[in-house]
């Protein structure tokens, strides 16, 4: 029951900032540290929504689990209670993530670089005239 306290904390205290992340996509996955026991290779990327998702369903579960005690069922309902109120709160994510904001820069670049490609052929057929 270790661990599911220890997860449950990082939800309680945290639940917004790390809802954040996995929206940004701010979580580079070269920097993951790791995995903890509970950490299940089935359930997708360990920093994406899917697996924000897949936490919410399991600490529902346990919630309900007459074989969990009082004291952590208690423990598992504020976590619950801080990932709805995280979900809740506005986000501070602006629109995009880092990989649509890098497509839309590479998208800019090629327009610029086109446009002045198209310029200089304007000047080049000007000065041939």
């Amino acid at each position: 029951m270790c661990t599911l306290w220890t997860a449950c904390e990082w939800f309680i205290h945290r639940a917004y900032q790390a809802l954040e992340c996995l929206r940004a996509h701010a979580i580079d996955k070269d920097e993951y540290l790791g995995m903890g026991e509970l950490y299940r290779r089935d359930v997708g990327d360990p920093c994406s929504l899917e697996r924000w998702d897949w936490w919410k369903h399991r600490l529902q579960e346990l919630a309900v689990n007459v074989d969990v005690d009082a004291e952590t069922k208690q423990h598992v309902v504020m976590a619950l209670a801080s990932m709805a109120a995280a979900e809740a709160r506005p986000s501070k994510v602006e629109g995009l993530d880092r990989e649509e904001k890098r497509k839309e820069k590479e998208k800019e670049e090629k327009e610029k670089e086109r446009k002045e490609k198209e310029e200089k052929r304007e000047e080049e057929g000007k000065e041939e005239k």
